[in-house]
């Protein structure tokens, strides 16, 4: 089987085979882990590429962003944003400049110690928000579409064990 960026992807007797040679390899495990890595693939390509193509927009920019805008105006700190994004907080400074320059968020330092920031969404980033929100959920929609509202429940059971 082929993913998206066109990467064979090995079959299950493709694996079967290769754990004969492997002590503890459990060949449903090492399976299970590729058909998630060609899930994010595909997620990828419908969901994301579009945002980064149209919008200048990684999904950790995103995330920010629906970070501060469902957070009722209050600021949020770097380091909770790299905590909660599983980034290094270097490179979530990095990103908060790019998008600070970009006039999405502001950064501010904090005036009972200069050396703890907030981060603010401002109005230009939440306008982008407002106008990119409708169809990026009708991609999400139509992409999660062939599975029943306990389908998606239980994905989402399974993927949080895994986290």
């Amino acid at each position: 089987m082929r993913n998206s960026v066109g990467q064979h992807m090995p079959t299950e007797q493709d694996i079967k085979k290769m754990a004969q040679n492997v002590a503890a390899v459990d060949a449903s495990s090492v399976m299970s882990m590729f058909k998630i890595l060609e899930a994010g693939n595909i997620i990828q390509q419908k969901i994301m590429d579009p945002l980064e193509r149209d919008y200048d927009l990684s999904g950790s920019k995103m995330s920010i962003l629906m970070m501060l805008y469902n957070n009722d105006n209050h600021p949020l700190s770097p380091s909770l944003m790299a905590e909660k994004l599983h980034v290094s907080r270097a490179n979530i400074s990095a990103m908060l400049k790019r998008m600070e320059r970009n006039e999405l968020i502001e950064i501010r330092t904090q005036v009972a110690d200069a050396r703890n920031k907030e981060v603010y969404l401002v109005n230009k980033g939440k306008e982008l928000l407002n106008s990119i929100l409708p169809a990026h959920y009708q991609r999400i929609h139509q992409l999660m579409e062939p599975l029943n509202e306990q389908d998606r429940n239980k994905l989402m059971v399974l993927l949080d064990l895994i986290n």
